[in-house]
């Protein structure tokens, strides 16, 4: 089915502008709980892509607004955007921006924000006032994010989105080269191994190709594409190209794969042999909980999970086999996620099935990635890996 893509009238926009008064922010950024960025079930999700405008030495601001209150809409938001020099200075250094309505596609809401480059060394903050929720939502954003490459579909619908599926035909502003790696990254080790991993195989590029402006092009092969202005750059566009499912797990394989989180070695050796049948993955999760019911509800919150680490998490590799995403399998939400500098604190509170627990990532930018981020191993979590573990094996969530 043909998707449509509808303009918001005049009177909306007037809306838009006039329905929430222009307030100053009242916090700095180490003081958010981020948390609500990966909540499924919050009020909104958002991805942004930023870019260098053409011809100009400003920047523009892709944002998706995905709106998931049915009473919702664009009326119910006011955007604003801040600079600061670190995550403690307060919020009140506002950017003059020239904004856009783009259109919406169902809950998808799509606008732009121009405004003059500011320095490599600033923050860059989005902030998303809710008049529904009295919520202020903040997006920080950093210089190695500046992409040189933006895409959109055939509508012209800016693509904001770390991957492209086999049907979506995209087209690009600007000349540049797409590097292809055929490359099958590895699922992260659990928190308690601090040994450094088996090397994988070398990162090549298979093949490549032009992008010539207003021409369409698919990404077909399944793996990674990295798209540059011109191969000397240290910087580009990384989009993964998965298969029509994805961010699902559909697949018996790709249902099977995030299992390794979770299974005994001798499970595993059985599920990765590569002659499992439907019959033997229904078995695996029977024996393991005992129960038709129970089966049922862990399968549901397992690809749940695996589901929303793959739309959360995904960089130049699947969301599920990243660090963050095998935190959040296996242990859920965080309570309380803070950001400082280049730092991400997930803190889960104490409860039942065991006491407070912090896991603390470092961000690690790369040619590739300027949000992928690597979790601090350490031996001590252990206990709390296993306690994990067994409380998804047990259906104790």
């Amino acid at each position: 089915m043909k998707k449509h893509f509808h303009i918001i009238t005049l009177l909306s926009l007037f809306f838009l502008n006039v329905s929430l008064s222009k307030v100053s922010a009242q916090s700095d950024l180490s003081s958010v709980n981020f948390v609500y960025q990966y909540d499924p079930k919050g009020e909104l999700f958002v991805n942004y892509r930023i870019s260098n405008k053409a011809n100009t030495d400003s920047l523009e601001l892709i944002c998706q607004l995905v709106l998931n209150d049915a009473k919702a809409s664009v009326t119910n938001y006011h955007f604003s955007v801040y600079q600061a020099s670190s995550y403690k200075e307060k919020l009140v250094n506002q950017v003059p921006v020239n904004s856009s309505f783009i259109g919406s596609r169902g809950n998808s809401h799509f606008w732009s924000f121009s405004f003059a480059a500011v320095e490599p060394s600033k923050i860059l903050v989005l902030e998303i006032v809710s008049s529904l929720s009295q919520i202020r939502y903040y997006y920080d954003i950093i210089s190695s994010e500046i992409s040189p490459i933006r895409l959109a579909d055939q509508s012209k619908v800016p693509i904001v989105k770390s991957w492209l599926q086999p049907d979506e035909f995209c087209i690009s502003q600007r000349p540049g080269t797409a590097l292809y790696y055929a490359h099958d990254f590895k699922p992260a080790l659990p928190p308690m191994v601090t040994r450094n991993p088996a090397p994988g195989k070398e990162l090549k590029i298979d093949s490549m190709f032009s992008i010539v402006p207003s021409n369409r092009f698919a990404l077909r092969k399944p793996g990674l594409n990295l798209l540059q202005k011109d191969t000397s750059d240290v910087s580009g566009l990384t989009i993964l190209s998965v298969d029509k499912y994805f961010p699902k797990a559909a697949k018996l394989d790709q249902l099977i794969a995030p299992l390794i989180y979770i299974t005994t070695k001798e499970e595993w050796i059985k599920l990765a042999s590569g002659n499992v049948e439907k019959k033997d993955f229904d078995k695996f999760w029977m024996d393991m909980t005992k129960s038709q019911t129970r089966a049922k509800k862990i399968i549901k919150v397992y690809y749940d999970r695996v589901e929303e680490a793959n739309q959360f998490f995904t960089t130049y590799k699947e969301g599920w086999k990243t660090d963050k995403g095998l935190i959040y399998i296996v242990f859920g939400l965080p309570d309380q996620i803070t950001r400082i500098g280049d730092k991400e604190i997930w803190r889960y509170d104490d409860s039942q099935e065991g006491p407070m627990l912090e896991f603390e990532f470092l961000r690690v930018n790369s040619v590739f990635s300027a949000q992928h981020y690597v979790l601090i191993r350490e031996k001590k979590y252990a206990n709390a890996w296993f306690r994990g573990v067994n409380t998804l094996r047990k259906v104790r969530f």
